[in-house]
């Protein structure tokens, strides 16, 4: 598997400007095909002809099992508006057609964005109308909460091409033209699944006569506006009514479109949605509190409204049960979700498949492929000298840039380390905007290609760690620990990129010594990367002291993700004393982890010490170098360490600081040439395929 990269320098580095631009184009491609979502993970609506468009929106006995997704259904947190990652995720859950808005940029294309400047729903600022399309293509969206996602805006373009067969998009076209509307819609002969939103009755003709096979959504909130429409000349058979964003009140308005077989439309975003949303967000909800909203919305059908343009059409259609109200007579638009597709907390468009350990507990394989995967890659803590989590929030180009660099240098597996203080606000609390970002970062690797070995607990920074648990004894410590993982679990379960979590980086049980932190030691560059679990820890208790704890941590995972593998990185203290045995995997604590993690640094002089140490963490489950590098060691004995290591390791994690091999090359810290010198072996080095 491994090259020997000193012999053969020149073709080496001739070697990895293959491999980069290989993984780049391999990249381009991912994105560009980021958003074709395997139908049957989808609840589809395919009138398949403007006919039959016109069928599906003919009333006959009662409602339409459709929400009509305001914006695509931006409220959503990790959800942007106007986004197609959005749109996907409502999707994956009810049957929807989309609400979206057009603007027109400085050089003329249209793209989804509902306000005319940029400033509360993207990294950006100022007028859409001032930027062009590339411009605002380097742009970020945000969520509602206004938290920057990893998300892009979308052209109209590109939205007709992914909503064909999937959804029926509604264009609310703010200042574009009705004439530029229709020329889109031929252009893509997107008839059976795009419709115009017309305001006036001069509108409402004017698409007609460009397209009299575009359906639309007029407004008829009365009966004047009715009369008018009657007196317009556009049958009724090519329109969809919206009524009002009040609960309706005109029962004879309603019956007279009903008499004209029209569908009728009313929104609930600037009323019911707002305490559904608040209900939605408690990790307890009233049942009497639901039931009563229940019964609201459930009013407004009965009223006689049949689409209900919301805000929340995940929380809306799930609250009536719609996607099982399927009438018999327009069961053939309606394309069900597959039974067997999986359900996820997160959008949906995976690329990669899940890792687990093989059926002879040797190696790892996709679970659906069953191929073998050996995991090779980097730990990343963040650009040198700051935690990723610290600059996420401002700075995530730069996350996004560093995913496709280690991509690049041929990474599978990215470690990162999830500080407490991130996540935790006291013992009980989290931050659920974290654990968002979180979930962002689960889909950025998804996109680019890599798998997360999620490892937790990191108080790597002492003025970082939160006071209230740097002064908790051990029983709050535990407790908050355990809380800490529930929570990053309940975020993560389902997702495809969790390659696993592992519980703690480098546990240690026993008092302090005089002078120590109480709970953090092995600082290194300013950070503590060892974590006492204990400070009981004597000969006859440290096991059951470690068996309790890794029960605890194991246990809060699996309360919300029960497939992803859970490991425990630690230190080989066989590589320090040779007659020490492990005691995180020894029996019985090694049967709650799926693997064995170990760090091991090789020093010179010492390759067949490390060997041996390693054989003592062989014990019947796939063993993964889970941090290395040659810290004390030249590089060519460090290619004979990872060589020799082949016979009982079956993966493989480095580091990489945030630069890349250029900027180490000239200097970038921490050190410099010799890092870059690194990378370069790392991504020559590797072939995951043997």
């Amino acid at each position: 598997m491994v090259q020997r990269f000193l012999r053969t320098r020149c073709s080496s580095i001739q070697f990895v400007t293959v491999f980069v631009a290989a993984h780049f184009c391999c990249f381009v491609a991912s994105s560009f095909n980021v958003f074709a979502e395997p139908p049957s993970t989808l609840y589809r609506i395919d009138a398949k002809s403007p006919e039959g468009l016109r069928q599906l929106f003919q009333r006959d006995d009662g409602p339409i099992p459709i929400v009509s997704a305001h914006r695509g259904g931006g409220e959503m947190p990790g959800y942007p508006e106007n986004c197609l990652e959005t749109f996907e995720h409502t999707l994956r859950h009810t049957y929807a057609m989309l609400e979206i808005d057009l603007q027109e940029t400085a050089d003329g294309a249209l793209v989804l964005h509902h306000d005319a400047t940029l400033d509360r729903t993207t990294t950006g600022n100022g007028p859409v109308s001032d930027q062009t399309l590339a411009e605002l293509k380097q742009l970020f969206l945000k969520d509602v909460d206004g938290n920057v996602t990893s998300y892009r805006m979308p052209t109209l373009e590109e939205t007709l091409q992914w909503a064909r067969g999937k959804t029926i998009l509604i264009f609310d076209k703010k200042k574009v033209s009705v004439e530029r509307c229709v020329q889109e819609i031929q252009r893509h002969q997107a008839q059976s699944y795009a419709m115009v939103m017309a305001y006036s009755i001069d509108e409402i003709k004017q698409c007609h006569r460009l397209d009299s096979d575009i359906m639309m959504e007029v407004m008829i909130g009365n009966d004047k506006r009715f009369d008018q429409f009657q007196q317009s000349g556009v049958p009724f058979d090519r329109v969809v009514a919206f009524v009002g964003h009040q609960p309706p009140t005109d029962q004879a308005l309603i019956e007279r479109l009903h008499g004209e077989r029209v569908c009728c439309i009313a929104g609930t975003s600037r009323n019911l949605d707002k305490p559904l949303k608040d209900l939605s967000d408690q990790d307890d909800p009233s049942v009497e509190k639901k039931t009563e909203l229940q019964s609201k919305y459930q009013e407004r059908l009965d009223f006689g409204v049949d689409l209900i343009e919301t805000d929340l059409p995940v929380e809306v259609s799930t609250l009536l049960g719609l996607t099982d109200q399927v009438p018999d007579a327009k069961r053939r638009f309606f394309i069900p979700r597959s039974e067997h597709a999986p359900e996820s907390n997160h959008n949906s468009h995976h690329q990669l498949e899940r890792i687990q350990v093989s059926a002879g507990g040797t190696h790892f394989v996709g679970k659906d492929s069953g191929a073998k995967f050996r995991p090779w890659g980097y730990n990343f803590v963040g650009e040198f000298g700051q935690i990723v989590e610290e600059y996420w929030d401002e700075n995530w180009a730069s996350l996004e840039d560093d995913f496709r660099e280690m991509k690049r240098l041929g990474a599978n597996v990215v470690r990162l380390h999830l500080q407490v203080g991130t996540y935790m606000q006291s013992p009980n609390e989290v931050d659920h905007q974290q654990l968002r970002r979180l979930a962002s970062v689960l889909d950025l690797a998804d996109r680019t290609g890599l798998y997360l070995d999620l490892t937790g607990l990191g108080c790597y920074y002492l003025d970082q760690v939160p006071d209230w648990f740097a002064e908790s004894n051990e029983r709050q410590r535990w407790e908050t620990q355990a809380n800490f993982w529930e929570a990053i679990a309940k975020t993560c379960s389902g997702h495809p990129a969790v390659f696993c979590y592992d519980l703690i980086n480098e546990p240690v049980l026993g008092p302090p010594k005089d002078g120590e932190h109480p709970w953090l030691l092995g600082e290194l560059g300013g950070h503590y990367f060892v974590q006492r679990i204990s400070h009981r820890g004597d000969a006859s208790s440290r096991q059951d002291i470690a068996a309790e704890w890794v029960n605890r941590m194991v246990t809060a995972i699996k309360k919300h993700d029960s497939e992803s593998m859970i490991t425990i990185g630690v230190i080989p203290w066989a590589h320090v004393w040779p007659n020490a045995k492990p005691l995180f995997y020894s029996a019985p604590i090694a049967d709650q982890f799926d693997f064995v993690s170990v760090h091991f640094y090789p020093q010179t002089g010492e390759i067949d010490k490390a060997i041996e140490a390693l054989a003592v963490y062989d014990i019947g489950k796939p063993l993964v170098i889970e941090e290395t590098f040659p810290l004390k060691c030249s590089l060519d004995e460090f290619d004979t360490f990872i060589k020799r290591s082949e016979e009982t390791t079956e993966g493989w994690i480095a580091h990489y600081f945030g630069r890349t091999i250029e900027q180490h090359r000239a200097g970038a810290e921490p050190v410099g040439p010799i890092a870059a010198q690194f990378l370069e072996y790392w991504s020559s080095a590797i072939d995951t395929n043997e």
